[in-house]
């Protein structure tokens, strides 16, 4: 779902909302959807089952435009577990087509390049990237930004050409160098700055244009370095191709105000509710 989700935001003639905000919807035949949409502020939906067994995935979707309930597309996708990259792109242009949304060749690019040709590293990066983005504490954080570590690096090791990943971990290790408040003195005897920036190196490595790696180098000079200026410049440059990302506009809106630009503060963080309206950040 959020792979999909992903792809999709990464159409600018889309608004799409974040997995974040529709997790929280349970499958239920009587569930409202026109409620939902609302709550949302979309007016099409799409839900979907998966199936996987003997090495094959199948999944139905089911896209309802809340003006015309009574006429949802449906569509069935069934395909060796190997080729799950290639249905998530004929999922997306499908939908895209569907909704009559325009496709650039950069995005039609994006959408169907692989993050991984290695499907357990691609499980260990979806496993770390599930979980809350509010904690309860700075101890809190520590923990889940620990197992998160575990995971990616276990996905690294697997694939040392995953970028993605390597984006995650540069993250995970930015939470750890952030949050420090009550850490013990073992805690605090690894360098979690500079094992974030050498994740970041790797990434860059890999693929120096990737929206993903943006975001994660705006989240590193706004929370490790503090150069909210140099934040600023990765907050638009991963804006190219992460144009429905809640994430991007909560830093950017972050970054906007601890510089003391009150309007664009607003419009970002305005925009981040939108994209993920039931989220807590």
């Amino acid at each position: 779902q959020e792979e999909i989700t992903a792809d999709l935001a990464r159409l600018a003639d889309m608004k799409v909302i974040g997995a974040q905000s529709t997790h929280s919807y349970l499958p239920d035949k009587s569930r409202n959807l026109p409620a939902i949409a609302r709550e949302l502020g979309v007016r099409h939906l799409l839900e979907g089952s998966v199936w996987r067994a003997n090495g094959r995935v199948r999944l139905s979707l089911r896209l309802v435009n809340i003006r015309d309930l009574d006429h949802p597309w449906i569509e069935t996708y069934e395909r060796s577990v190997s080729d799950v990259f290639a249905m998530q792109s004929e999922i997306t242009r499908a939908v895209a087509a569907r909704l009559y949304a325009k496709f650039s060749d950069p995005e039609k690019t994006a959408v169907d390049q692989s993050p991984t040709k290695n499907l357990a590293a691609y499980d260990l990066y979806l496993r770390a990237r599930e979980g809350r983005t509010l904690w309860e504490n700075e101890a809190d954080v520590r923990r889940d930004s620990e197992r998160k570590i575990a995971l990616l690096n276990e996905a690294v090791t697997l694939d040392p050409s995953f970028a993605l990943a390597y984006c995650e971990l540069a993250k995970a290790h930015g939470r750890i160098s952030f949050y420090k408040a009550g850490a013990t003195a073992e805690e605090l005897s690894v360098d979690h700055r500079s094992l974030a920036e050498v994740a970041l190196q790797k990434a860059r490595r890999l693929q120096p244009d990737l929206g993903e790696l943006h975001l994660a180098q705006a989240f590193h000079f706004l929370y490790v370095t503090k150069d909210l200026d140099q934040a600023r410049i990765e907050t638009e440059l991963a804006r190219r191709t992460l144009p429905n990302n809640a994430e991007l506009e909560f830093i950017a809106g972050l970054v906007a105000r601890r510089q003391g630009r009150w309007d664009e503060a607003i419009r970002c963080l305005e925009r981040a509710v939108t994209l993920d309206p039931r989220t807590k950040r």
